[in-house]
């Protein structure tokens, strides 16, 4: 069953986010894993987002398509991602979660 990363939050340095996508990216293909939005011509600050209910409004979100929560996991708990995650930390704030498909 499919699994999906889930993450909003807002740019605080596009210059860092910018290093993020390039060293986060490649970490993705090992876990088959794809990006499903935004595009890659988006990935850095995002596309627009429709805030309608609840206090989250990220203004940037990223959904990535997993095989599986053991391979999201995986993925989220490798040493090559949690080493690019420090950039998305240092150059963005918000939210992640990883949620099972149907």
């Amino acid at each position: 069953m499919a699994a999906y990363l889930i993450a909003g939050n807002d740019v605080t340095d596009p210059k860092i986010m910018e290093k993020y996508v390039e060293v986060a990216g490649p970490t993705l293909e090992p876990y088959g894993a794809r990006l499903l939005a935004p595009s890659m011509t988006n990935i850095v600050m995002g596309g627009p987002v429709a805030h309608k209910e609840g206090p989250w409004k990220p203004s940037r979100v990223v959904i990535i398509e997993f095989p599986s929560m053991d391979k999201a996991l995986a993925w989220y708990n490798s040493p090559a991602y949690q080493s690019a995650m420090k950039l998305r930390l240092k150059g963005s704030v918000g939210s992640l979660l990883f949620a099972d498909g149907a």
